[in-house]
């Protein structure tokens, strides 16, 4: 009975470990995500989970998790900023800043309302302005990228917001106001410029630094002048719906 138990035992065990074996293979052949498969899972689930992290329960929903598990390597003050990830706009690397670039990137997260992004890029003697928009609602889901449109100006657009920017100490603001709310539009403000960068956040609950408020009036000026209301609607609704 002994020898009998022993070749049980045995024979048992070489059962495990051929499990084992079995197994191990599928493992090592999990492979990363391709950049299409992440973007598709960013669509299907992270743009629609509802902002209130109180309502969505599924943390891989997340966009500050889905993006610290899937980018790694980024590195940049603004990672966590969903819409520049959802509008496949590009993060700056301030540990390797473009000393040739001249950009300026505003994102805009309306209350109910249709995020947008305005970018003004100097190159050579033009402007180049584009506009870009989700098809979500700010404070309640993401959405996805659904509009682009460039438009190709003087090179005196761009250096009058950067004239603005640089009255206001653009450089040295603070990357919060000193009264954090969360209620109200909230303004991203990016400028890389010569080797230099900041990045700010504002809301419109908070307090805003007057020299501050000329900027984003400016920016009311400029979707006037170039007819972007059309396309984002004067409180940020989408207007061609």
């Amino acid at each position: 009975m002994k020898i009998e138990g022993y070749i049980f035992f045995y024979i048992v065990g070489l059962m495990m470990i051929s499990c084992t074996t079995q197994v191990n293979p599928q493992k090592s052949e999990i492979k990363e995500w391709t950049e299409a498969q992440k973007r598709r899972y960013f669509r299907d689930s992270v743009a629609t989970c509802d902002m209130n992290t109180g309502i969505c329960t599924d943390t891989n929903r997340f966009f500050g998790c889905f993006f610290n598990k899937h980018y790694p390597e980024v590195k940049a003050i603004n990672e966590d900023d969903y819409l520049l990830y959802c509008l496949e706009e590009s993060y700056i690397d301030t540990a390797n800043l473009d000393t040739n670039r001249s950009m300026i990137r505003i994102s805009v997260v309306p209350t109910f309302y249709t995020p947008y992004c305005i970018i003004l890029e100097k190159q050579f003697d033009k402007t180049f302005l584009t506009l870009k928009t989700t098809n979500g609602k700010g404070g309640l889901n993401i959405g996805e990228f659904n509009f682009s449109m460039t438009q190709f100006l003087e090179t005196e657009l761009y250096d009058s917001c950067s004239m603005t920017l640089n009255k206001a100490h653009f450089f040295k603001l603070p990357f919060e106001s000193k009264w954090k709310m969360l209620d109200g539009t909230r303004y991203s403000i990016e400028w890389l410029e010569n080797g230099k960068y900041n990045y700010i956040n504002r809301q419109e609950s908070q307090y805003i630094e007057p020299e501050l408020m000329n900027f984003i009036g400016a920016l009311d000026v400029l979707k006037q002048k170039y007819d972007l209301n059309k396309w984002i609607g004067e409180t940020g609704k989408i207007a061609r719906d």
